[in-house]
């Protein structure tokens, strides 16, 4: 039985050592379609094993410019399916200069029945952001360009994806729906995924 936190994913084919499985996340926003590879992994054919460790853990990070100067705040992390976030601009009486920070809301982590995470960017951040939703510091899904005055909106669930991808596919690629389609299978962290091939392709059965 696959530990509580592991995603275990068994490569049953008899001689295929150039499988490749992506495991992400899917947004539950209807207008979001994209995907993003969070990681990947490549067990030997003949029953060999892949593992990922799937921390409870999210966090979001910032990155924006402002006066030609490029930043990546903090990562602020919660342990929920919901927080509330907001960009911090803090200026410098002395320099003038603008330094950026996350903080999580004190009501930030109440539960949600929607599961939203929400980030607001005030109105005095110069230029768009994109606002990134990270697990175990690695993007899970894919980013969100947000304007000054506006909120970033995220919902996240518990299950996790996995489907066999292009050979060359990395972590924090976006996925395409063409490459995933024929593959696509939910599962869950202390789950295991068991992949076999035929003539007809591949076949995944969870346990």
């Amino acid at each position: 039985m696959a530990a509580e936190n592991t995603i275990t994913i068994t490569n049953s084919t008899a001689n295929n050592n150039k499988l490749k499985v992506a495991i992400f996340q899917k947004s539950e926003q209807p207008t979001s379609k994209e995907v993003v590879a969070w990681r990947v992994v490549s067990p030997a054919a003949g029953g060999g094993k892949g593992f990922v460790q799937v921390p409870d853990d999210y966090a979001i990070a910032v990155k924006l410019e402002d006066n030609s100067v490029s930043y990546i705040t903090n990562q602020c992390g919660f342990s929920s399916y919901s927080a509330n976030l907001t960009l911090n601009a803090i200026e410098d009486d002395q320099s003038g200069q603008r330094t950026f920070s996350l903080s999580l809301d004190a009501s930030g982590t109440q539960a949600d029945p929607n599961n939203h995470v929400t980030v607001e960017i005030p109105r005095q951040v110069a230029k768009e952001v994109k606002v990134e939703l990270l697990k175990d510091g690695d993007l899970i899904l894919p980013s969100v360009a947000t304007k000054p005055g506006e909120m970033a909106d995220f919902v996240i669930v518990p299950t996790f994806y996995l489907a066999v991808v292009e050979q060359d596919t990395k972590p924090g690629e976006l996925l395409s729906a063409r490459t995933i389609s024929d593959t696509l299978t939910p599962i869950r962290p202390g789950q295991m995924a068991t992949i076999t091939e035929d003539n007809q392709g591949y076949h995944m059965s969870i346990n």
